[in-house]
């Protein structure tokens, strides 16, 4: 062989390893790019094994794959109830704590659907970035609830913490041997019984495996990225669509405050058995008006009057600001103010409580979100007031608890055409709902039962005490 043969041999087995160096490198190192406030200077958050950043290598599929094998989280519910998809997921994605946005590089950002890349909050880079060490990388797999509204108190709470529960416990099951995190932007509740459901919903979840972005530690970053992220809107409820969310929810419970919550409505306490409970409102917002004809009506069919129990709804706790959550309470009687719960309250009372309710009636409500705390089989009778949108929401949460459900929508349009203004008196229920000023009305208005004999709503508590009686308290 010549001299000039061995050269050009040379020059080819070069250019071979160094084409498939740079290949290599194209396919392992990850470019993430942000701008800071001025947007001006550009740097980069990127990992391989070259930095020496220690990061495992990546063990899901290609981004593309990533996004559309539907095998990869076939627990997720995709749609959210206005059917607009709401869950998005993609690698190698970062936050700028000093823009307050995330942002992603162009060829990440293009595999993402399009609602996801209209989307404000995102932010796509297309500049050759500069290298960084002031970045936080989060290995693994990070579930993201970036627009929890932590500033929702009482048993609204449950509705945002719920996703989080139900999506920790999907990712345990889905990846057992994955690193999994969960971002916040901040767990800053209002009060301290918010703060002992947040408690209670992250019990399971180690703390150094939770990460605030709004924290002060967290801010001193240029960027803090993640390696894989799902983005979960707090519509989602995943795993919360069988018995075994229930009997999950229950396990944090017991684990947490020692309450074991009877695997059957029979079996609670003796003493308990026969009671029925109702939710009556202190305020005048959906609030039974003819409560004396209630409990007269279910002595008449045999329930003694120290086994009726009426309370005031568990998402109503005074507070220093307002009272029971309302801004006014003019109506307010002075009963109420001298037995009203401070805020002091514990959430184990609550739950406690619940767990030795067998036959609950009650106006629809975020109170009836304790459902989720009924042995199975007890008996839940949610009343609609008139011109009250229909939701299942409830209805899904007595499901989750294997409860017996029953649902009254009130027809009578008394209360309604008494006070509310006459432009609306024609509305149908969507339009009173789509209306900025029918809407908040109607949600404040009492509620007056029709209890008389051979009424509908008659009919069907007799039904259902008859039900009861069968099932949880003559066994």
């Amino acid at each position: 062989m010549s001299l000039k043969t061995l050269i050009t041999s040379h020059k080819l087995w070069t250019c071979i390893i160094l084409l498939g160096l740079w290949k290599w490198w194209q396919t392992n190192v990850s470019y993430l790019m942000i701008r800071r406030d001025d947007n001006t200077n550009l740097f980069a958050a990127y990992h391989s094994p070259v930095t020496g950043l220690s990061l495992p290598q990546p063990t899901c599929r290609e981004t593309t794959e990533w996004w559309q094998g539907e095998q990869e989280i076939d627990n997720f519910s995709w749609n959210n109830v206005r059917g607009v998809n709401t869950i998005w997921k993609v690698k190698n994605l970062c936050y700028a704590p000093k823009r307050g946005s995330f942002v992603v590089h162009k060829d990440d950002y293009k595999l993402l659907p399009k609602f996801v890349r209209d989307s404000p909050k995102l932010v796509q880079l297309n500049n050759k970035p500069q290298s960084s060490a002031n970045t936080k990388w989060i290995p693994g797999v990070s579930l993201l609830f970036d627009d929890l509204r932590m500033e929702e108190s009482g048993a609204h709470l449950y509705f945002h913490l719920l996703p989080v529960v139900s999506a920790w416990k999907m990712a345990q099951e889905r990846w057992p041997t994955e690193n999994i995190s969960m971002t916040f932007r901040h767990l800053k509740t209002r009060k301290q019984a918010d703060e002992q459901l947040l408690d209670l919903s992250l019990y399971h979840i180690p703390e150094k495996q939770i990460v605030e972005l709004n924290q002060s530690r967290m801010t001193d970053y240029d960027a803090i990225c993640w390696e894989r992220v799902i983005r979960i809107d707090q519509s989602y409820i995943g795993t919360a669509d069988s018995s075994a969310f229930s009997v999950y929810l229950k396990k944090l419970v017991q684990d947490k405050y020692g309450i074991q919550i009877p695997k059957h409505c029979h079996h609670i306490k003796r003493d308990k058995k026969n009671q029925v409970w109702i939710i009556q409102r202190r305020v005048r917002a959906r609030q039974i008006m003819n409560i004396d004809q209630l409990i007269h009506f279910l002595e008449n069919k045999g329930i003694s009057r120290e086994n009726i129990r009426v309370f005031d709804s568990p998402n109503a706790v005074c507070s220093s600001t307002g009272c029971f959550g309302y801004p006014v309470c003019d109506d307010i009687t002075e009963h109420s103010k001298q037995t009203c719960r401070r805020s002091g309250h514990r959430l184990e009372e609550d739950i406690e409580l619940f767990s030795q309710i067998t036959l609950l009636i009650s106006i629809h409500g975020a109170g009836n979100v304790h459902y989720l705390w009924m042995p199975p089989d007890s008996h839940v009778v949610e009343i609609f007031p008139y011109h009250f949108l229909p939701t299942k929401v409830y209805e899904t949460f007595a499901n989750l608890s294997t409860l017996r459900y029953f649902r009254y929508d009130v027809e009578d349009p008394t209360v309604y055409l008494e006070n509310m203004e006459k432009r609306t008196h024609n509305f149908t229920v969507h339009q009173c709902w789509s209306d900025n000023s029918c809407r908040p009305k109607v949600k404040q208005l009492p509620v007056s039962l029709p209890l008389e004999d051979k009424s509908s709503l008659a009919s069907l508590l007799e039904k259902v005490i008859e039900s009861w009686q069968s099932i949880c308290t003559q066994r």
